[in-house]
């Protein structure tokens, strides 16, 4: 979509801002910072992996030999940021992402969008700031060298390298923990608030973006629930694939052994206190088949093809909620009215599976 110099560009823009208190990019809108944020965030995540696909692979170190020689005259892209070892051996530019660093700099990015949108560019941390947005310059100009010279001199079957895994597509990926059980996922997301007050949070987030005129006012917990929901997207699509099983293995206090046992304690406690709604607990909206065998409908909910195109939804909810002069009326039902109900039908069935 945008030529390498552009890309730097934008970064650049985009670090200048965070930086410079003085500085602010009128034509920059909160939304697009947001879709930015998406981006070098999935692009840790693609770099990342093809790290670990190609690292000591035949195919790649035959890729090396006498590359600078043969083939840098030919480059249409004058390098600046990768050195001659990295042009000679790309998997160098790569050395630096591991597990563990990969998440503290995904959380540094996190940081950098809260920054933007809080309008408080004051760069804290800056032993891991300067750092980051030095590599993702080099990871820019990798990707290219990368798609215009490895994956074309090494005649990569284009057509095996289409996703084929949820963790190509989603740069939110779960916690170790929780991708080994996903159901950790889910429990943790209820743990946090009912399942009548995330409805109510999807139902607030929807008539925002809808409603031309409307903007959301807290962009971060909007972003957060956005987060939540990509995530447990992850977690479904993991239980459903594997067809894992759900056991409690959490013990939330002396008395409830189980998710299940602690939710009917809490909708006690809101009944005896008189202060909170049983149906905050409660699923209305599915069907008794659905009720019967969740995770058949989750599974026809959760191919690749209907999570890539909630996932493109959800993302044009999340520009028209943070841009008043926008709304999703105008886009085609599945990516509007069809989405909202499946949805709320999506977290009444994960429910289901952890409390039901």
């Amino acid at each position: 979509m945008r030529t390498t110099e552009h890309h730097l560009v934008l970064l650049d823009e985009l670090i200048w801002a965070i930086t410079n208190p003085q500085h602010f990019i009128k034509k920059r809108i909160q939304a697009d910072v947001f879709i930015i944020y998406q981006l070098y965030a999935e692009l840790l995540d693609q770099c990342f992996q093809f790290k670990h696909d190609v690292n000591g692979a035949p195919s790649f170190a035959a890729f090396n030999a006498n590359f600078i020689e043969n083939t840098k005259p030919h480059f249409t892209y004058h390098f600046k940021h990768l050195n001659e070892e990295e042009l000679a051996n790309p998997i160098l530019a790569l050395e630096f992402l591991r597990e563990d660093t990969l998440h503290v700099y995904k959380n540094v990015l996190y940081g950098w969008l809260a920054q933007f949108l809080k309008h408080d560019r004051i760069v804290n941390n800056g032993n891991i700031f300067f750092p980051l947005y030095h590599q993702l310059r080099k990871l820019i100009e990798l990707s290219w060298l990368i798609y215009n010279n490895f994956l074309e001199n090494t005649a990569v079957n284009q057509s095996q390298a289409l996703i084929g895994r949820f963790e190509d597509t989603c740069p939110l990926l779960l916690a170790s923990e929780h991708q080994q059980d996903p159901y950790l996922e889910i429990e943790s997301f209820f743990n946090g608030a009912s399942l009548g007050y995330y409805k109510y949070e999807l139902r607030s987030w929807f008539k925002t973006a809808i409603t031309e005129g409307m903007e959301v006012d807290n962009h971060g917990n909007l972003i957060y629930f956005h987060n939540q929901l990509i995530q447990l997207l992850h977690a479904g699509y993991l239980i459903v694939t594997n067809r894992y099983e759900y056991i409690s293995k959490t013990v939330y206090s002396s008395t409830a052994k189980t998710f299940k046992d602690w939710v009917n304690e809490v909708k006690k406690e809101k009944i005896d206190e008189g202060n909170g709604i049983p149906g905050s607990y409660e699923v209305y909206l599915l069907s008794e088949a659905e009720i019967a065998n969740p995770i058949f409908y989750l599974k026809e909910m959760l191919s690749r093809k209907r999570i890539a195109e909630i996932r493109y939804g959800l993302q044009e909810w999340i520009y028209c909620a943070f841009n008043k002069n926008n709304s999703i009326a105008t886009m085609e039902a599945d990516y509007v009215i069809n989405l909202y109900q499946e949805l709320e039908k999506f977290l009444e069935l994960l429910f289901l599976l952890v409390a039901g």
